[in-house]
């Protein structure tokens, strides 16, 4: 265990990332991934047609709103989204009942 911590210590100094064992990722971390993700997927979505400036500004900043937005626009039922958003409020429970 001692070791895995020193490893991620080590791995978060190197990206420049300040690190606290007990505190775990900083928040900027999880939203920097969204936002890259969001992203690169509507970057597929334009080249098949589908991308407009909504889209790509909704990817970056307001995820589960992307989500259901190209939901709408693909016709598919917004599974993803609901369960971007479920996985979020685990998140915070879990998160909620470590620190307490």
């Amino acid at each position: 265990m001692s070791a895995s911590n020193q490893d991620a210590a080590a791995r978060a100094i190197a990206f420049g990332i300040p690190y606290h064992a007990s505190r775990g990722l900083p928040f900027q971390v999880p939203v920097v991934i969204n936002a890259l993700l969001g992203w690169l997927d509507d970057r597929r979505l334009k080249q098949a047609g589908y991308g407009s400036r909504l889209t790509r500004v909704t990817a970056v900043l307001i995820t589960p709103v992307y989500l259901f937005l190209r939901a709408k626009r693909l016709k598919q039922r917004p599974y993803y989204a609901v369960a971007w958003i479920l996985s979020i409020i685990v998140g915070f429970l879990i998160y909620a009942s470590v620190e307490s």
